[in-house]
């Protein structure tokens, strides 16, 4: 009786948590610092976000970034790697977020299509699992669909959604599925220095968000982000440096009603 309540504890605590899993998102310093657009920009990181986009990724990229969220203990850590081909890409990307009491671990593969040199599209696998102590695990399954579409070398579109098929391994009364949500995106190069990018977005049960940022090449080794998002409302800021292969990468993330959420990350183009 016991072990049966344990479970129908961590099965409501997950569900809990899956409502509130946009919070942990992790899209990389340049994404993030642009409020979060991720739907049209193209990033190592888009093997989280947009997985489309990594087709417009020139050379095998490993990057790493560390998030904290309001104290030491409560943290993110990612890894994510790209490897292109001439029209093809494959991602892979791992994610720990939490505390040793209480943690979260994410595992996803993506292999993305480019057609020309406008539409690409990918799928995306994760696996992802909670931990509490004392409470053992939940696993959870996922698939994910990426669109991108170029109109111009100034324009384009992208469209991704999480877990549109609500997957979920129900003889397994620790599994719960992950929540849907859809991102609509376009990015706008103003010049070779200015990118703008905008992006709605809807979780389930959360209503929709906007966000708009820029991207602002200010010098050949230094880049400035910056943006806002309506829901809840955050303002964003960071910027990257840039030497020969490698690129260091700063964001923060302020609301006025939580404490800083400050993210630094690193990357190797091989």
């Amino acid at each position: 009786m016991q072990t049966l309540i344990r479970k129908y504890i961590l099965h409501a605590i997950l569900f809990f948590q899956c409502v509130a899993l946009k919070a942990q998102q992790n899209y990389g310093p340049k994404i993030t610092a642009m409020a979060n657009n991720s739907a049209a920009v193209a990033d190592v990181w888009s093997v989280n976000g947009n997985p489309a986009l990594i087709t417009y990724v020139e050379q095998p990229i490993l990057a790493l970034n560390h998030h904290h969220y309001g104290t030491e203990e409560l943290s993110l850590q990612a890894i994510s790697f790209v490897i292109p081909t001439r029209n093809d890409a494959l991602g892979f990307y791992f994610q720990r977020y939490g505390i040793d009491e209480y943690h979260e671990l994410k595992i996803s593969s993506a292999f993305a299509k480019r057609w020309g040199n406008q539409f690409c599209m990918a799928l995306r696998f994760n696996y992802a699992q909670l931990h509490i102590k004392n409470y053992g695990s939940a696993p959870s399954y996922a698939f994910d669909i990426g669109l991108g579409y170029a109109f111009s070398e100034h324009f384009s579109l992208g469209l991704y959604t999480n877990n549109p098929f609500q997957l979920k391994n129900t003889p397994n009364i620790n599994s719960v599925a992950m929540p849907g949500s859809i991102y609509l995106g376009c990015s706008y190069l103003i010049s070779d220095q200015v990118a703008i990018a905008t992006t709605l977005s809807s979780m389930a049960n959360s209503g929709f968000n906007s966000s708009i940022g820029m991207d602002y090449q200010l010098a050949k080794f230094l880049r400035i982000t910056a943006g806002i998002s309506l829901r809840p409302f955050q303002h964003f800021f960071g910027f990257g440096l840039l030497f020969k292969q490698w690129r260091l990468e700063f964001a923060m993330a302020q609301n006025p009603l939580l404490v800083d959420s400050p993210q630094i990350g690193i990357a190797y183009a091989f």
